[in-house]
């Protein structure tokens, strides 16, 4: 088994300016990576998040990716498999009363910080998708396209993988 990492990045092709925006990656139980972005104008890309996996005989581990953004303090975007709703309906309810200390945030954007937070912290993966990162991804790029069909593209060296996104209303 060797241990590896790759370097994601969220590449926004909505047409909108991004405000906030949080990746979260699993490599099963054995890591967990997770960033909080800024600012990501349409067209351009967040900064990296380094990610770790696994590869090699006896390697029985999945990568699972999550991404949630914000346009504006009206609603949040949220990657959305078939396995995400009973995880959002829950994390929704969540979004009034959490407010994690985030720095260089406005509170009207910590919805979008607040559901990763509580995904990444759960052992779930629920409303994550798979991508599962190989030899050759190593030291490579992995790119999280969001585009403006509501479609999500995640790439690497090794392949392409596809989602959809939701939006859900914050209530004030």
């Amino acid at each position: 088994m060797t241990k590896r990492t790759a370097k994601a990045q969220i590449v926004n092709e909505t047409g909108r300016a991004i405000k906030v925006a949080t990746l979260n990656h699993k490599y099963s139980d054995n890591y967990k990576n997770h960033k909080t972005f800024g600012s990501i104008p349409d067209g351009e890309a967040s900064d990296f998040l380094s990610v770790e996996y696994n590869t090699g005989f006896g390697t029985t581990g999945r990568d699972w990716w999550l991404a949630t953004w914000q346009y504006d303090e009206k609603e949040v975007f949220f990657t959305n498999p078939n396995n995400f709703r009973a995880a959002f309906d829950w994390a929704e309810g969540q979004v009034n009363s959490l407010f994690a200390s985030v720095k260089d945030i406005p509170d009207e954007l910590t919805p979008a910080v607040n559901i990763a937070s509580k995904a990444f912290n759960s052992e779930s993966t629920k409303g994550f998708k798979q991508h599962i990162l190989r030899s050759e991804d190593s030291g490579k790029v992995v790119k999280i396209t969001l585009k403006k069909d509501g479609k999500v593209v995640i790439t690497s060296p090794s392949g392409k993988s596809e989602t959809v996104y939701s939006s859900k209303e914050i209530k004030k």
